[in-house]
């Protein structure tokens, strides 16, 4: 099967920059937050992680880093405060298909 990359994006919740959030994130539903069942919508009902790799911008450090067959999870630190950060996590599906998921990580001081 040959590869396909296709892109989603996930707008998360803001970090301040000074401290390091973790993040998960349940490929399994359309917005993230559902249990890999069924009825879920994400693009992995048929498939599952077989690994992940990441593009990481410079200003804000990826920390840490983990997944199942439906999640990503991973901390972040540092930043500079009113810059939004993307992160590129290429997903390899055990199908064989890759997927370029991008995660937006806003850095904000309350």
């Amino acid at each position: 099967m040959a590869n396909v990359k296709i892109t989603t994006s996930f707008y998360l919740e803001p970090k301040h920059p000074d401290t390091t959030r973790t993040y998960t994130i349940n490929l399994a539903s359309a917005d993230g937050t559902n249990d890999g069942t069924t009825s879920d919508t994400g693009f992995l009902q048929t498939d599952t992680i077989a690994s992940i790799a990441w593009v990481i911008p410079s200003g804000i450090t990826k920390d840490s880093d983990s997944n199942t067959t439906k999640a990503i999870t991973f901390a972040v630190s540092g930043g500079t405060d009113a810059t939004d950060y993307e992160l590129q996590c290429d997903v390899t599906l055990a199908g064989g298909d890759i997927e370029a998921v991008m995660f937006v990580v806003p850095v904000r001081e309350p």
